[in-house]
């Protein structure tokens, strides 16, 4: 027979685990704000020559532009428009 001891290195202690309260899942989530134009270097006018309408997320700053027939035409951050300017989709306006 033997001994119990002998196991009780195998078993590893875990500190407790928070149980979230009824008022922390209440809390909407937040959302990450997109840094302001001052801090990146201005905005860039933006022209999409989709005749459709189309939104896109800015790939630097996370931002969302909706460009449409009726306002083909968009103020997009600097470091935004860098990279929508390297598709076929977009060009200065």
């Amino acid at each position: 027979m033997s001994c119990c001891g002998q196991r009780r290195s195998n078993f590893t202690v875990r500190p407790p685990v928070a149980r979230p309260t009824a008022a922390a899942s209440v809390r909407p989530a937040r959302m990450p704000t997109p840094a302001p134009a001052a801090q990146s270097g201005g905005m860039v006018a933006l022209r999409s020559v989709s005749t459709g309408g189309m939104v896109v997320r800015g790939p630097a700053t996370g931002r969302q532009y909706s460009f449409s027939a009726t306002t083909p035409v968009q103020m997009v951050e600097v470091r935004d428009a860098a990279a929508l300017l390297r598709t076929s989709w977009f060009q200065r306006a």
